[in-house]
C-alpha cells in the first residue's frame, strides 16, 4: 500500500496575497518534485516566480505555464523545452504531481495516460487529506 502525502510550498509575502495554496506530492517517501533541486539555480528561479506567481494570481500569462493541457485535466509548467512539471488545479490549491523529461518531438499519448492516472490517484488521495487537515 502506497503512502501519500502532500507538502505545501511556501510562497513569499513579496509576491502578494496568497489566493491559492501549492503542494507537491510525496509518494512512498519520493517527492514528485526531486529534479527540481537538480535544475540551474536560474532555472529554479524562474519556477518559483511561475509557481509564487500561480499562488498569487487567478491566471498566469506566460508561455511556460499551461493551466489545460488539450484532452486531459491537468497542465504544466515548462521551464525549458524538454522539461515538464505536471500540476492539477483542485479548488484553490494547486497539486504538483510529475515530472518528465522530453527527449523526442513530443511525448507519447501512453506518457500522458500514466500522469492523468497518477493524477487521478492523487486527487482523490489530496481529497481526503483536506478534509482531514
Amino acid at each position: 500500500m502506497s503512502r501519500i502525502t502532500f507538502n505545501k510550498i511556501p510562497i513569499h509575502p513579496d509576491f502578494g496575497k496568497t489566493i491559492y495554496d501549492i503542494y507537491h506530492v510525496i509518494d512512498n517517501g519520493r517527492s514528485t518534485i526531486k529534479e527540481f533541486y537538480s535544475l540551474p539555480s536560474d532555472v529554479q528561479d524562474d519556477i518559483k516566480d511561475l509557481v509564487s506567481n500561480m499562488a498569487t494570481m487567478e491566471k498566469v500569462e506566460s508561455d511556460k505555464v499551461t493551466y489545460n493541457l488539450k484532452s486531459r485535466s491537468y497542465g504544466e509548467i515548462r521551464p525549458w523545452a524538454h522539461r515538464f512539471f505536471f500540476f492539477r488545479k483542485c479548488g484553490k490549491n494547486y497539486i504538483f504531481f510529475g515530472y518528465t523529461e522530453k527527449k523526442t518531438r513530443s511525448l507519447s499519448s501512453e506518457v500522458y495516460d500514466k500522469f492523468e492516472r497518477k493524477m487521478k490517484k492523487y486527487e482523490r488521495e489530496f481529497e481526503k487529506f483536506i478534509n482531514e487537515n
